[in-house]
C-alpha cells in the first residue's frame, strides 16, 4: 500500500511539474516576391482588303472597307503599365512574284495597364499610295512583332 502511495504522489507530483513549463516561442519571417511580367497573343490577324491602284488614293489601312484589324490580348502583372513598340515599316513579300511592299504598323498609344485580367487591343497597318501604285498585282504576306515592355 506504501508503494502505491508512493506512485499515487509520484504521478501527482509529475502532472503538476508539466502544468508548470514554460512554453517558448520565435517568429518567422515569410518573403515572396512577385515578379512584373507580360504575355501577349495576337487573337486576329491583319488584312488589308483588295487595293484597285487605278481607283484608291491615299494610305490604305486595316480599318478601311473590306479589311480586318488585328487585335493582341496583354495580361501582366498587376499595376505592370507596358508600352508598345514594332519595327518603323515591315516588308510584304508577294506570293508569286517575290516583290515587296511596304506596310507601317499602327500600334496603341501607351502606357497601357492591361492588368492580370488582360486586355485588347487593335494593331493595324497601313500602305501608302507610292507603296500599292509601284508593285505588281499579287498577295502580298508578311509579319510584325509587337514588343508589349514595362
Amino acid at each position: 500500500m506504501k508503494k502505491m502511495m508512493k506512485l499515487a504522489v509520484l504521478a501527482l507530483v509529475g502532472v503538476l511539474a508539466a502544468g508548470n513549463a514554460i512554453a517558448a516561442t520565435t517568429d518567422v519571417n515569410v518573403t515572396a516576391t512577385v515578379s512584373e511580367a507580360c504575355i501577349a497573343t495576337t487573337t486576329q490577324d491583319i488584312t488589308i482588303g483588295a487595293i484597285d491602284p487605278t481607283t484608291a488614293t491615299g494610305t490604305i489601312d486595316s480599318t478601311s472597307v473590306g479589311s480586318t484589324q488585328g487585335q493582341i490580348n496583354v495580361v501582366c502583372t498587376a499595376g505592370t503599365a507596358v508600352n508598345f513598340s514594332p519595327a518603323a515599316s515591315v516588308a510584304l513579300t508577294g506570293a508569286l512574284n517575290g516583290g515587296t511592299l511596304n506596310v507601317v504598323p499602327i500600334l496603341p498609344a501607351g502606357p497601357a495597364t492591361p492588368g492580370i485580367a488582360g486586355a485588347n487591343y487593335a494593331v493595324n497597318a497601313s500602305v501608302a499610295q507610292s507603296e500599292y501604285t509601284a508593285v505588281s498585282a499579287d498577295t502580298y504576306n508578311g509579319f510584325f512583332t509587337v514588343t508589349v515592355a514595362p
